[in-house]
């Protein structure tokens, strides 16, 4: 366990995966907040700004805007606008359902099979967490999960999860209220720490671009820290191939699946749920 703590914990440098005039899709380590540290060490917003004054010899202000988010704990794809424009337009693209994001997630504990998740989510001040009801209750927010499981033993189960709407902590809540946190997340009953990582990546994003309106879709391979310590927890050779096939037509078969789900679940996945996204 302890060889197990210091490959969760080694740090990550971010990563551009795509940037032009318009946008920027950076891979974020889990030890950056995406926004709201103090220290430019600690955030992930003002390390770009750095990056990009520096590099292009800006002498004022950069202008930079955080179009989607990401917990600390969280490793992935995070996506910012470089024009006031394009951050509107990212937005509204945003709120008509226009995005759709893909994460993989190790959990404890069995799941099985695919489906759709639905659970009515409410932020609770004094515990600071999320808690789900399974019916609507004052405050509470629908949120919309649909999941295949990948692999799945009693102890370790890796799951592709695709948000339909956008709630905080969402996939973090939809899998422990069903017995299986995620590996590392104590604060929604993981049984492991791994000095704050949990095993949740965002793999995948797609949105329409602000200048062209063409599909942009963005892949962000896994961390190799993430495929190490799966493989030191199941020690099993069907982890290691499925985790070699995940790449951008894997996730793309994956997204198709869901929308051919989706039409079958119509009664359950209204516009107005989709437009909260």
């Amino acid at each position: 366990m302890r060889e197990l703590k210091e490959k969760m914990s080694l740090k990550e440098n971010w990563k551009i995966l795509k940037e032009d005039r318009h946008i920027l899709a950076v891979y974020k380590p889990f030890s950056l907040v995406v926004q709201g540290a103090k220290r430019v060490e600690e955030s992930l917003f003002l390390q770009l700004k750095e990056h990009i004054r520096i590099r292009d010899k800006k002498p004022g202000n950069v202008f930079l805007a955080v179009v989607h988010r990401l917990d600390k704990p969280v490793s992935g794809v995070v996506l910012f606008a470089k024009r006031s424009k394009s951050a509107s337009k990212l937005f509204q693209a945003m709120q008509k359902g226009d995005f759709a994001k893909v994460y993989l997630a190790m959990v404890e504990g069995k799941f099985l099979e695919k489906g759709l998740l639905i659970d009515y989510l409410k932020y609770d001040e004094g515990l600071r967490k999320v808690i789900a009801f399974d019916k609507e209750a004052p405050s509470t927010k629908r949120a919309l999960t649909y999941f295949e499981s990948l692999y799945s033993t009693e102890k370790y189960s890796l799951l592709l999860l695709c948000p339909i709407t956008g709630r905080k902590h969402q996939l973090r809540v939809a899998t422990s209220r069903r017995g299986a946190p995620i590996v590392g997340d104590r604060l929604y009953g993981s049984k492991v720490n791994f000095g704050g990582r949990i095993l949740l990546h965002s793999l995948f994003l797609s949105f329409p671009h602000p200048s062209t309106e063409e599909r942009e879709d963005i892949f962000c391979p896994l961390p190799q820290s993430f495929s190490e310590v799966a493989l030191s927890l199941t020690k099993d050779q069907r982890m290691e191939k499925l985790l070699i096939r995940l790449d951008k037509p894997f996730i793309l078969e994956f997204l198709k699946r869901v929308r051919q789900a989706l039409d079958k679940e119509l009664g359950y996945v209204s516009s107005k749920d989709l437009a909260k996204v």
